[in-house]
């Protein structure tokens, strides 16, 4: 009797912490907090998924602080008229791309997904597992992810805007080091086992949904190296995968090390962005086919007022870092800066 009588406790409150969580799945929705502004850094690319008018994106670009630094799918949509959206986030580990692709593929069909290749190269074995946990915890109760929005009671709404998930960084930060960092050699540098069984789950988790993944790397002589593309090419060939290293093309792309880094060659500021984003969407052009929509009226009325936004900010932005505003910055974007994704 007395097992029963703890049985029945134990089930009541259990039945209520199950309920609790799924009121704040409801208190805490991104679809209510992220269009003001109030869901930023590290959270900020996933909320924005649950904004995102479904089944509009052609082209998905995820990764760490280097994918999420080096596309803008707004230049994208200037130059060639595909959509896109930039859903990494700073430190992302594997078990938590597979988690924000798998949340994507629910509302959206892109043709290509760009894996960014530096999050193989990062994460412990420990933060691995513990993201293995908790991302399906945070994707059934979504509110533990945003449980920390009860600060903006008494706090300002954020002061950055993400245009599809790129943050504009205006500043620069010349890298100066070896400009043949990329020198010839057989000699590789391994991808941990555990970061490769997790690319082998996202290949099969977009082939399922009928998108193509493509791995690629990012111009970053902070981070890579020949040894490392090596092995990313052979992991590519082994997993059947098309993979394009930014780094070996860098004359191509305009990359200038004067220019186009924010940081002395470890992340790329707009300039070197810009450049990226266009020779990508160039290079899926001549292996996939993707729809130039700029001349749909429905896109363009969606895309081109966020497009001018994305411009203005730009030059608000010059020389600017996003870490370090000055106060009419900061200003203009809580007071009238527009946090809304393009509307159809």
């Amino acid at each position: 009797m007395r097992f029963f009588k703890a049985a029945v406790r134990i089930g009541g409150f259990l039945a209520g912490l199950v309920i609790l969580l799924f009121l704040m799945n409801q208190i805490f929705s991104p679809r209510k907090w992220y269009p003001g502004g109030y869901i930023q850094d590290r959270n900020g690319r996933t909320a924005m998924l649950s904004c995102e008018e479904p089944e509009t994106l052609d082209i998905i670009n995820v990764g760490d602080s280097e994918s999420d630094t080096s596309f803008s799918p707004l230049y994208v949509w200037q130059e060639e008229g595909y959509t896109s959206a930039n859903i990494g986030c700073d430190g992302m580990t594997i078990p938590e791309c597979h988690a924000v692709l798998k949340k994507m593929f629910r509302t959206q069909s892109p043709r290509v997904v760009l894996v960014e290749s530096n999050l193989l190269y990062r994460s412990s074995v420990k933060k691995i597992m513990r993201s293995t946990v908790a991302e399906p915890l945070y994707d059934i109760f979504e509110g533990l992810r945003y449980h920390n929005l009860w600060k903006y009671c008494w706090k300002d709404r954020g002061s950055r805007l993400y245009f599809q998930g790129y943050l504009i960084n205006e500043q620069i930060s010349p890298y100066t080091g070896k400009e043949d960092y990329m020198d010839p050699t057989e000699e590789t540098e391994d991808v941990d086992i555990l970061n490769e069984f997790w690319l082998g789950r996202i290949r099969r988790l977009c082939i399922k949904n009928g998108a193509v993944p493509v791995l690629w790397s990012a111009p970053s002589p902070a981070n890579y190296t020949m040894k490392k593309h090596n092995s990313l090419a052979g992991l590519s060939q082994k997993y059947g995968i098309d993979y394009f290293d930014c780094n070996l093309y860098l004359k191509e792309i305009g990359i200038d090390w004067a220019k186009d880094t924010l940081d002395s060659g470890d992340h790329l500021n707009c300039s070197g962005a810009e450049k990226t984003s266009l020779w990508l969407a160039r290079k899926l052009k001549e292996d996939f086919t993707l729809t130039d929509h700029r001349t749909e009226e429905s896109y363009a009325k969606a895309w081109d007022p966020v497009l001018e936004r994305y411009q203005t900010m730009k030059e608000m932005m010059t020389g600017l870092h996003s870490e370090n505003l000055p106060e009419e910055v900061r200003d203009f974007i809580q007071n009238g800066g527009d946090f809304h994704q393009p509307g159809f």
